[in-house]
């Protein structure tokens, strides 16, 4: 089994203390060719130089088969060696660090299941900060509704700059970046990038939807011509117009909302290039993995239905899991090739 990748390459490993109960019985996968043997310690200090990464195949004697360093060991090292063991109280070092780990994407292969405890672990002791944005940030949304005709104007001036701003909250949430409640304002410092990338999501979405509505809008007019000048209600012909508008609504409004889910996510990182940029790199991005997220909204529409029966209150907890989980998955399609700079202070 331990020679089916090719060559034998024994790897040349700064010296470890000599013990007569190290076993070198550790093999991984590099560039065509089978590494070892080494010892565990060795292997984790290859993982924590860098050589090493999460998806790297190991194996050793007793193991059916070839599995990823992350699937048998974690996403981090279980020991450090002395020589590299990060200054645990160098806050600055180590949130970095933590941000840096969180941002290395797989290309998509983690699994959902993998992302959403990812997504929870990073929530741990962010419960109730997270709370407090996802809850002020709804009623900021919902001030506009209470001014009449002004309001209109009112939300679409504040909707795209606190959306970038929860986006930013959430993805310093998962990857341990130091969020705090003000980077939900901070879509307001970059206003023309928030606005703009809910201006022009909006006038796609807009558009789609009247051109999808065609259809159900001329069989409600077949149904209306049928009643002969009498109430259309009557006309099953006119409520299956309606039908067909509704669900094409549905339809086309997912598939959009899917397809451009990581484009405030992507303004984050990359304000520079503009909300055209995001909103065109959004899509690019989730090539190869709109199943996969639709399973994952799929799971979170489950979890909305059930609050139901809290009268809503479980939103509260259901947003900020769910917006946590979109940024795990955000940060794991990328497929590792370059690396995500860490968000500013």
């Amino acid at each position: 089994m331990k020679t089916q990748f090719g060559a034998l390459v024994r790897v040349k490993l700064p010296e470890l203390a000599e013990s007569d109960s190290i076993e070198m019985n550790w093999y991984y996968f590099d560039n065509d060719q089978q590494v070892g043997p080494l010892s565990e310690e060795e292997l984790h200090q290859l993982k924590s130089s860098g050589a090493l990464q999460d998806d790297a195949l190991v194996w050793q004697e007793g193991m059916s088969d070839w599995q990823s360093y992350c699937s048998v060991f974690g996403s981090e090292p279980t020991q450090f060696p002395p020589e590299i063991e990060p200054d645990l109280g160098a806050a600055s070092a180590e949130t970095e660090a933590a941000s840096m780990a969180s941002a290395a994407g797989t290309g998509g292969r983690t699994s959902n299941t993998e992302l959403r405890a990812n997504a929870r672990k990073a929530l741990a002791g962010q419960w109730a900060p997270a709370i407090g944005v996802v809850l002020v940030w709804f009623v900021l949304q919902q001030v506009g509704g209470f001014i009449p005709i002004l309001g209109i104007f009112i939300a679409i001036i504040i909707t795209g700059p606190l959306m970038l701003g929860l986006h930013e909250y959430f993805l310093r949430v998962h990857r341990a970046a130091g969020p705090d409640f003000s980077h939900l304002f901070g879509g307001f410092s970059n206003y023309g990038l928030g606005l703009g990338i809910y201006i022009v999501m909006l006038l796609i979405m807009l558009g789609a939807m009247i051109i999808s509505a065609i259809p159900g809008g001329i069989v409600m007019g077949i149904g209306i011509a049928q009643s002969g000048g009498g109430s259309p209600e009557d006309n099953p012909v006119f409520w299956i117009g309606i039908g067909l508008m509704v669900v094409s609504y549905v339809i086309i409004g997912m598939f959009l909302y899917l397809l451009f889910s990581m484009a405030y996510f992507i303004g984050v990182d990359e304000p520079e290039n503009g909300a055209i940029h995001a909103i065109k790199k959004s899509p690019s991005l989730l090539m190869g993995n709109k199943g996969k997220l639709f399973m994952m909204f799929l799971v979170f529409v489950g979890w909305s239905l059930l609050t139901v029966f809290t009268f809503f209150i479980g939103m509260l907890w259901v947003l900020p899991y769910f917006y946590t989980s979109l940024a795990a998955f955000y940060d794991d399609i990328h497929s590792g090739e370059k690396e995500i700079s860490p968000l500013p202070a």
